[in-house]
């Protein structure tokens, strides 16, 4: 077997091993890249959840207040039919 020969026999496996090194980098980078994209969509849901959230509390919180408005109105107009039944007889 010629020196050449030799030299390449070698050669090729540490190429075979650079290209694979290379290609499981390119790998990594593809899986962190996508990694990191539904890492941001997570946080996008999450801050829209949140929003949601907190728009269902106020939503909550003025219905409750309405619920007491129209109750308090209810009764002064009941208040108001009486004293006017009073005052028609």
């Amino acid at each position: 077997m010629s020196r050449s020969n030799r030299l390449k026999e070698r050669v090729q496996p540490n190429n075979r091993r650079v290209e694979l090194e290379s290609e499981t980098k390119d790998k990594h980078k593809q899986i962190s890249d996508r990694l990191a994209k539904h890492t941001e969509r997570l946080d996008q849901a999450k801050r829209r959840f949140s929003e949601v959230e907190d728009k269902q509390v106020t939503m909550a919180a003025s219905q409750k207040r309405a619920d007491q408005l129209l109750l308090a109105l209810q009764s002064k107009t009941e208040a108001l039919e009486a004293r006017s039944r009073q005052n028609n007889l």
